[in-house]
């Protein structure tokens, strides 16, 4: 739910669809309009490789499930550009609202994951996090911030590295946690 009363989705077939949504009934409103078409879509888990910022960017990465891949953007009226950043094996991405700004999990050749925060106008890659297992990285709502999990735990810090990770204490399940928090940050 993009918070501007609309449900994206992607299909098996890897078309991004927006759909007019009415969250407080939990009904479709309309019919859906589409936004994108060859977004990589994993097919063992269904994941589909995009994310939607507040500010109405989507970046996504295209082509077929592969290993490595490239990213690209694409505004409100549907106008594809890709995103200066190196190919990778990019497998979990979330935008910052203002669009400015991605997060991305991606695979290294060690078979490790890396957590990545790449600057969606320059193409700038900053490495930040790596180890055998990582969870989908998520924006706090202060935009400032990323909760992600690793090693069994739940962390929150910033990029930025100006302090340590703090972990996290959970209350709910992780995916529970994460849908809880990705809601709070599109209020």
């Amino acid at each position: 739910y993009d918070g501007d009363g609309h449900l994206v989705y992607v299909t098996p077939g890897g078309q991004v669809l927006a759909v007019p949504f009415d969250a407080r009934r939990a009904l479709v409103t309309g019919p859906p309009v589409p936004l994108a078409e060859g977004v990589r879509v994993e097919t063992g888990r269904g994941a589909a490789q995009f994310a939607l910022s507040a500010s109405g960017l989507l970046a996504f990465a295209p082509g077929p499930v592969m290993s490595v891949g490239i990213l690209v953007r694409a505004d409100r009226n549907g106008k594809l550009d890709t995103i200066p950043a190196p190919a990778a094996n990019y497998n979990a991405l979330d935008l910052t609202s203002d669009g400015r700004r991605l997060v991305a999990r991606v695979g290294t050749s060690t078979g490790d994951m890396s957590l990545q925060v790449v600057d969606v106008e320059s193409g700038r890659v900053t490495p930040w996090v790596s180890a055998p297992s990582i969870g989908r990285p998520l924006w706090a709502p202060d935009g400032r911030r990323v909760f992600y999990q690793r090693d069994g735990g739940a962390f929150i810090a910033d990029p930025d590295l100006s302090a340590p990770p703090q972990r996290v204490p959970l209350t709910l399940p992780l995916d529970e946690a994460l849908l809880v928090l990705a809601e709070e940050r599109r209020v």
